[in-house]
């Protein structure tokens, strides 16, 4: 199982999900709904920290995008950044980014090869973030 690490900054309206290891479709899946279940922030980071995505078929991301579609109407306007450093990955973040216009998703998708890049587009800093946040 791939550790998808979730974190929320609700001050900022942004969650960053980084994951490592071997993805499955449902480990997406049900990171989707969870994220959807509780306070849902109006952009979203995801990071590949080493994921693998090799393990879920195309069709599958087809699927996982058409059965959060019902949710997203709570992230109207907002944003989704793909960090994709591997040239698969970054190709699946692609057909996300075309299955996402397609299904006229209330949101933008973009993939990007660099953190910084996808920073940029968001309009944050993690790590000025992390600093920010509350500790426990």
């Amino acid at each position: 199982m791939a550790p998808i690490e979730s974190q929320t900054y609700s001050h900022h309206n942004i969650t960053v999900h980084r994951v490592t290891g071997t993805l499955t479709a449902d480990e997406l899946r049900q990171t989707g709904r969870r994220f959807y279940a509780q306070n849902v922030t109006r952009n979203v980071l995801w990071i590949d920290a080493g994921a693998d995505l090799s393990a879920i078929p195309s069709e599958d991301f087809t699927w996982i995008v058409d059965e959060l579609k019902t949710y997203t109407h709570s992230r109207e306007g907002g944003k989704t950044a793909f960090v994709l450093s591997e040239t698969v990955n970054y190709g699946l973040g692609r057909m996300v980014e075309i299955l996402a216009q397609v299904m006229d998703l209330p949101f933008e998708f973009r993939s990007f090869k660099s953190l910084a890049e996808a920073q940029a587009w968001l309009g944050i800093d993690i790590e000025s973030l992390d600093a920010q946040a509350p500790k426990p």
